[in-house]
């Protein structure tokens, strides 16, 4: 290391050292201007880096021998700088176009603007710079510095978006058509069956996966403590069972696409000692999982000899009859659960008493849950009930039960 880079290294740790001493006593607006004066150091830095990992890229990027390997600047800046490809693009592009970010860089720093500011502005110059069309604009420092002054980092990246497009659309339509070209979605099944998903969508899609799930990711309630990944991956689930359940998705071998779950009778009436059913993946689920989805579905009775060879099938029925459902649907209206909103056709049918519990199929013992409060009753452990004045009650569980689904001993009509 050369001499008046060991120099700068101790000097920038004593630096540290000073500021870090005063931390633990400094009150709340001398931490404010701790906090303020250590980012305007760190911003300093920053610009120090991009100049040197622009002066990088450029030898390196000039030896035919790197670029004969495959390895480009960028790589090296990732691995050996422990830093992200896009963090080390924006370094780059912020060092390369620093003669036209002349006063960018003095805002930064004076602290005005952030560095996160000057990466979108450096960004912008470079799309522009490079762009396969002909901008029908130039890169204005001037126009975004004053923008970058007054806007936060995400309302500021909105402004360079929309610059590109006032001052290259070709470019803004070529970059649309290259993110809708990127999308991904992944579904990685895990050896428990537990599916992990991984998608990567560009705006216009993301913003319809948003509209799509969101009004239903909404707290259903002062109880309702789901952070709001938990209650996204709930609405996510519910949105694809409401599309199944309502036919939308085209058939596929002259069959409507279902979820199939194979389980024997003592796992339905989920008996001591049964075995847990099995999805088609061939992932299980217990045998209270399956009392739920056959509250409301279609049954195939199956008969199997002693080697569990199929020696006869019956006929698929289902479990609610059409007419039933439309009549469940005409007084219920929707979910029953007490402040839900949930719609009739996003219901399914709940037995109050179970039918493999002798529970009869009749208006009487069935009323509409949505997705969400069907699984609070079979796995949640709570028990809902209806009086003889019709008025639907709700009782938590026992906070030291097992959690899995409680019904009444006697239906209640």
């Amino acid at each position: 290391m050369p001499e008046r880079l060991t120099c700068a290294v101790a000097l920038h740790r004593s630096a540290a050292d000073l500021i870090a001493a005063d931390v633990a006593s400094a009150s709340l607006d001398e931490l404010g201007d701790v906090l303020r004066t250590t980012r305007r150091l760190i911003n300093e830095m920053e610009l120090t880096f991009a100049r040197a990992a622009a002066r990088y890229a450029a030898v390196h990027n000039a030896d035919e021998a790197n670029v004969g390997n495959g390895e480009d600047a960028i790589q090296w800046l990732r691995e050996e700088c422990r830093m992200t490809s896009h963090a080390a693009r924006v370094a780059i592009h912020v060092g390369e176009h620093e003669p036209e970010l002349r006063q960018s860089i003095e805002a930064v720093e004076e602290g005005t603007i952030g560095m996160a500011h000057l990466g979108w502005m450096a960004d912008t110059a470079e799309r522009l710079e490079h762009s396969g069309s002909r901008p029908r604009g130039k890169f204005d420092e001037n126009a975004l510095l004053k923008q970058a002054k007054r806007l936060n980092v995400q309302g500021f990246r909105r402004q360079c978006d929309a610059f590109i497009h006032r001052a290259d659309h070709e470019a803004f339509v070529r970059d649309e058509i290259e993110g809708a070209e990127g999308r991904r979605l992944r579904l990685v099944t895990h050896d428990d069956g537990v599916v992990h998903l991984d998608a990567w969508l560009d705006r216009e899609g993301g913003e319809l996966v948003r509209a799509a799930i969101d009004p239903f990711a909404r707290k259903d309630g002062a109880d309702d403590h789901r952070e709001l990944a938990q209650r996204r991956a709930d609405a996510l689930i519910e949105v694809c069972n409401h599309v199944l359940d309502t036919g939308q998705v085209p058939r596929h071998g002259g069959q409507r696409p279902h979820v199939y779950v194979t389980a024997t009778l003592d796992t339905l009436r989920d008996v001591a000692g049964a075995p847990p059913a099995s999805l088609e993946s061939g992932a299980l689920i217990s045998g209270t999982a399956v009392e739920r989805l056959a509250c409301d579905s279609t049954i195939v009775r199956v008969l199997l000899d002693s080697a569990s060879i199929p020696i006869d099938v019956g006929r698929a029925a289902r479990v609610v009859p059409a007419s039933t459902r439309r009549a469940l649907n005409v007084r219920d209206n929707g979910c029953v659960w007490p402040g839900c909103d949930r719609t009739a056709s996003w219901t399914q049918a709940h037995h109050l008493v179970h039918w493999t519990a002798s529970g009869p199929t009749n208006m009487s013992n069935l009323c509409l849950l949505c997705w969400r409060h069907h699984a609070r009753v079979h796995e949640g452990g709570w028990v809902i009930a209806r009086t003889n004045d019709g008025e639907i009650l709700t009782f938590a569980p026992d906070p030291w039960d097992m959690p899995r689904g409680r019904e009444p001993t006697t239906m209640i009509a």
